[in-house]
């Protein structure tokens, strides 16, 4: 047992940085990147008998680059569920043309006071609600823990909020 431990571990530190800059490469998030990693050792882990030694890295490679296209494939059909949802809502609700082109220049309005928000707060409340990210992925995009990352979202709606009112 204890070769197969420093052969794993030889192994596993031998091709951990390639690894990690594949799977950060295709998911340009370090979370995601870590998780893709870790379900191909898990991975790994349960079929090394099967692996032929010279092909592990490539294997491994493989793996991610699967496990990447799952979670893209999942996050689509998500994604094209709730559109179809919205235009499934949008037709049952008919609305006058004003309506829609007050709600268009609201938007503008919104946008244009976002943009005018300084540095954090613009970009943290970009990026939650127009780049979907969650808590989490602000988090490790900005280095910041997520009690800062809440802070900035609720220091940020208020000052759009004040901006808003204020006209």
């Amino acid at each position: 047992m204890d070769g197969f431990d420093g052969d794993f571990t030889k192994e596993f530190k031998s091709c951990q940085q390639e690894l990690f800059r594949y799977a950060f490469h295709l998911t340009k998030n370090r979370e995601q990147a870590d998780d893709l990693i870790g379900n191909a050792w898990y991975k790994y882990l349960l079929n090394i008998e099967k692996i032929n030694s010279s092909q592990r890295k490539f294997w491994l490679l493989r793996v991610i680059y699967n496990e990447f296209i799952d979670s893209q494939r999942k996050k689509k059909r998500w994604r094209l569920t709730s559109l179809s949802n919205n235009k499934t809502n949008s037709l049952l609700q008919t609305e006058s043309i004003e309506e829609a082109l007050e709600k268009k220049v609201e938007k503008e309005n919104l946008l244009a006071i976002i943009a005018s928000l300084e540095f954090p707060y613009r970009e943290v409340i970009f990026h939650f609600y127009f780049s979907e990210m969650s808590v989490t992925e602000l988090q490790a995009f900005f280095g910041m823990n997520s009690s800062q990352i809440k802070t900035i979202l609720y220091r940020g709606r208020k000052k759009i909020k004040e901006r808003i009112l204020n006209g």
